[in-house]
């Protein structure tokens, strides 16, 4: 196993363990008002999971010098950028 498929491997797990964690705390408090908020919470550290990995990949692609597939990492992390921006606007 690679250096870039084992720190994307621990970023991608660790996210998905802290998001799901989260979640159950907040379902655990659901008589609470804040357990929406702790809900939210998980589910966005979930949505950011795969979006750091892409991170963690571009910096080790950088690293090995493979410019061509940083390029694309690149790409992909500003798509994913401009889908948020404009899911934020409303359009």
């Amino acid at each position: 196993m690679s250096n870039m498929d084992r720190q994307t491997s621990a970023v991608l797990r660790a996210g998905t363990v802290l998001g799901i964690g989260i979640m159950a705390i907040g379902l655990l408090l659901t008589s609470f008002d804040i357990s929406e908020d702790i809900l939210t919470a998980g589910i966005g550290i979930l949505i950011f999971t795969p979006v750091a990995g892409v991170a963690v990949s571009t910096k080790c692609l950088w690293q090995e010098g493979d410019r061509k597939w940083t390029g694309v990492a690149l790409i992909l992390i500003a798509a994913i950028t401009v889908g948020m921006i404009l899911s934020f606007v409303g359009l």
